[in-house]
C-alpha cells in the first residue's frame, strides 16, 4: 500500500549547481522544499577533503550515474529523442 506523505510547496529534481542554489532562497522565503537526487545517499566520507582519492576519474558518484544513462535530446517538443550531438555528455 502506498504511503501518503505530507504536502510540500516545491519539489526540486536534481540538487546540482542550479537546484542546490535555488533551494536556499525558497527555504528562506518560508516554503517547504523537497529535493530529489539520483543515486545512493552520500556519507561524510564522500565529502572528505582527500585529494588523492577524489582525484580519480571514477570517483564514486560521478561516473556510476553516467555509466547507467544514455543521454538523448529532442530538437523540438514534439520531436523524437535522439542520441548524439557535439556536447561531451552527449557522447559527441
Amino acid at each position: 500500500m502506498a504511503t501518503r506523505l505530507p504536502g510540500t510547496d516545491v519539489v526540486i529534481v536534481g540538487l546540482g549547481a542550479a537546484g542546490g542554489v535555488a533551494a536556499l532562497p525558497l527555504a528562506n522565503a518560508g516554503l517547504d522544499i523537497v529535493g530529489i537526487e539520483a543515486g545512493s545517499r552520500l556519507t561524510k566520507r564522500d565529502f572528505a577533503p582527500d585529494e588523492i582519492r577524489n582525484n580519480v576519474r571514477d570517483w564514486p558518484f560521478s561516473v556510476r550515474k553516467c555509466d547507467s544513462e544514455v543521454p538523448t535530446l529532442r530538437r523540438t517538443r514534439s520531436g523524437n529523442a535522439v542520441q548524439g550531438g557535439n556536447h561531451p555528455m552527449m557522447n559527441g
